[in-house]
């Protein structure tokens, strides 16, 4: 079981149909019970010829433990639309919209700390703190670390980083 002294823990991990099964498997490994899958549908998808245009990844999700929603329980659909960005906004390769990150942060109690172990362009980082939740960005590239501490207070230029 993981160690976690904040209570319980959720994970949500983003993967394409082809790593669903493992991804689910590595997340059961670590401790976490495998809660479902939410869909990023990706309306500007590139199409393919004679193949079906993959225009989603799934977000696996689970926690350590039971999700007790306390007085103010949140609600967050099961399908988050939103294009990568595009041209001189789009960083990295695997980048996320500000907006369906906002919506996945939600998940983590008002006040409490996102946990980003790829952090990038720090996408999720910069939705934290425009949900007023504290982060924690890892980031083994110093060019995309680099990237993510110039990106944060254009996107959340409220919030002292």
């Amino acid at each position: 079981m993981p160690r976690s002294d904040v209570g319980v823990v959720a994970a949500l991990v983003f993967s394409d149909w082809r790593q669903i099964g493992s991804t689910a498997d590595a997340l059961q490994a670590a401790g976490y019970t495998w809660r479902g899958v939410a869909v990023w549908h990706k309306p500007i998808a590139r199409p393919q010829p004679g193949r079906l245009r993959q225009e989603c990844e799934f977000i696996l999700w689970g926690s350590n433990g039971a999700m007790v929603p306390g007085n103010q329980p949140v609600y967050l659909p099961g399908h988050f639309p939103g294009s990568q960005p595009r041209g001189n906004t789009r960083v990295h390769i695997t980048q996320k919209p500000v907006e369906v990150m906002q919506q996945l942060v939600r998940i983590v109690p008002q006040g409490g700390t996102v946990l980003d172990i790829f952090a990038g362009s720090g996408t999720t980082d910069a939705a934290a703190l425009l949900e007023d939740r504290g982060f924690i960005g890892i980031e083994q590239s110093a060019v995309y670390a680099q990237s993510a501490r110039d990106r944060l207070p254009l996107i959340a230029p409220h919030a002292a980083v």
